[in-house]
């Protein structure tokens, strides 16, 4: 889906109300510790972007960490509950409109990058542009949440829950997306895209599994530095 249909998408009462209908929800909940958990190992004063912010979630997060926080969105109504946050939370973090597939950064000029809920409304070769201009901006580490295929080795098919899921996933890749659209990736697909923007998984936490093969999974990737570099 390209970056214009997804800020449209977000807009108005979709908006103002996105964390509301999510906040309760276990996957959230769950989600929110593990990108927490990750981000406080960032040294303070850490500069951080979060691509695209949305409505701000991490705001908080950062400003008890003490980091230097930037956030980009496409949609300016998403961006407008980001600002009433941080408002709220007296927080100091640079708001700006922008798309994943063209940061306006200087190459690793952050410590760290946060994407979660994103990288799933992309395929094929927009989703390696978004995870190489993740991996462009940031100097150390990406925090990145997705949607994957669980390996046919670690779905334990032998047994009766393991052939549901199994079934299940045959259904979903031969529709090739999940609900409303997603795309769930395959999980060598992804390693490969790391691979190629010189990113290694330092850390990979399940934060959900579903009946249908799925797993939503948040990593903690480390950037190899360039050839000759220190």
């Amino acid at each position: 889906m390209d970056i214009e249909t997804l800020a449209k998408r977000y807009t108005g009462s979709r908006a103002k109300r996105y964390e509301e209908q999510r906040v309760g929800s276990a996957k959230w909940k769950r989600e929110q510790g593990t990108v927490e958990t990750m981000l406080a190992r960032l040294e303070r004063g850490a500069k951080v972007l979060d691509v695209p912010v949305g409505t701000g979630r991490f705001i908080e997060s950062y400003k008890r960490f003490e980091l230097r926080a930037t956030g980009v969105d496409a949609s300016s109504d998403m961006l407008e509950e980001a600002r009433k946050k941080a408002s709220a939370l007296d927080c100091d973090i640079a708001l700006e409109q922008g798309s994943i597939f063209g940061l306006d950064f200087e190459d690793g000029c952050f410590d760290a990058v946060v994407c979660t809920r994103f990288l799933n409304w992309v395929a094929g070769e927009e989703l390696a542009v978004a995870i190489g201009e993740l991996a462009r901006v940031t100097r150390e580490h990406l925090i990145i949440g997705v949607r994957e295929f669980v390996p046919l080795r670690d779905m334990a098919v032998y047994t009766p829950a393991g052939c549901v899921r199994l079934a299940r996933q045959c259904l979903a890749r031969l529709r090739g997306s999940g609900e409303a659209g997603l795309a769930v990736h395959r999980r060598h697909l992804l390693g490969s895209l790391f691979g190629r923007f010189r990113l290694d998984v330092a850390e990979a936490q399940r934060v959900e599994a579903r009946v249908d093969g799925t797993e939503y999974v948040v990593y903690l990737l480390r950037r190899r530095p360039e050839r000759g570099g220190a």
